[in-house]
């Protein structure tokens, strides 16, 4: 795996009749996303349906991480020097907490961070 994989949920979704929705932790890093374009060239972004299972998720991290957002890290040394909270499933090591991939995607390719 060459490039860090950011899996998103995509907005407007339904929750059975309610919505629809968005998910606050999904709009942050789509917030980051759209303040530095180049991130998406950088990143693998996919977007996943709400609804589960999430096959593009379940095939890289396994069925009991399905969460969003999630960031598979290409190379999880960088977060670990960091200090950040790394996970590991299916031998991949992935971050799933806003907080955490909102710091390493500002350390890993150098773009402005919240001051909070």
């Amino acid at each position: 795996m060459s490039k860090d994989i950011l899996f998103l949920l995509q907005g407007d979704f339904m929750r059975g009749l309610e919505g629809p929705f968005y998910c606050p932790d999904c709009i942050a890093l789509e917030g980051l996303l759209a303040y530095f374009p180049r991130l998406r060239d950088e990143l693998d972004v996919v977007h996943l349906q709400f609804e589960r299972p999430r096959p593009a998720i379940v095939e890289v991290l396994g069925e009991d991480h399905q969460d969003s957002p999630s960031l598979v890290l290409a190379d999880p040394a960088k977060a670990k020097e960091w200090d950040l909270p790394v996970k590991e499933a299916n031998g991949r090591h992935f971050m799933d907490d806003e907080k955490s991939i909102l710091m390493y995607l500002s350390l890993a390719y150098g773009v402005s961070r919240s001051p909070r």
